[in-house]
């Protein structure tokens, strides 16, 4: 195997979906990390007239895409929101408005290699939560999101 390609594959990923004040809109942050624990990509994005659990579902099916498109086998997916957890790994019944997206979503993980899916802090200081709370929703009239690249710095070096 090409170790520089395993290099560029994230090896777990950090995921939120947090509700934005004075909007309908819930914010998801993903943080794609790699074994070293150093950040390979961030998604940080407002969606729309959208609620938390189907937030979390949509930001968990990104991950998964990711994961299918690089080729990655059993990621784990931290996840701050338990209730969404707990419908992924069949301890908890699914409300029926998220049945559908329920099955896709896991659907999608037997695809993957069946990921860890596990219930992460729901402190503010959880990074992928801190970036969900900054997504920014768009004006109405416009784009109905925008999708932000960020950059982390780490010392004086751009990560």
């Amino acid at each position: 195997m090409d170790a520089r390609r395993d290099e560029e594959k994230f090896s777990y990923a950090l995921v939120s979906a947090a509700p934005l004040q004075d909007t309908d809109a819930t914010g998801i942050g993903i943080i794609f990390k790699a074994r070293d624990r150093s950040t390979l990509k961030t998604i940080c994005q407002a969606l729309d007239s959208t609620d938390e659990a189907a937030a979390a579902y949509e930001a968990v099916r990104r991950v998964l895409e990711e994961a299918l498109a690089t080729g990655v086998g059993r990621p784990a997916i931290y996840l701050d929101n338990s209730e969404v957890v707990a419908q992924l790994t069949g301890e908890e019944e699914v409300p029926r408005a998220l049945l559908a997206t329920n099955l896709r979503t896991r659907a999608m993980m037997h695809q993957v290699g069946r990921p860890q899916v596990i219930a992460a802090t729901t402190s503010a200081r959880f990074t992928a939560r801190r970036l969900a709370l900054d997504a920014v929703p768009a004006p109405r009239g416009r784009l109905r999101f925008r999708p932000q690249q960020l950059s982390l710095l780490s010392g004086d070096a751009v990560v």
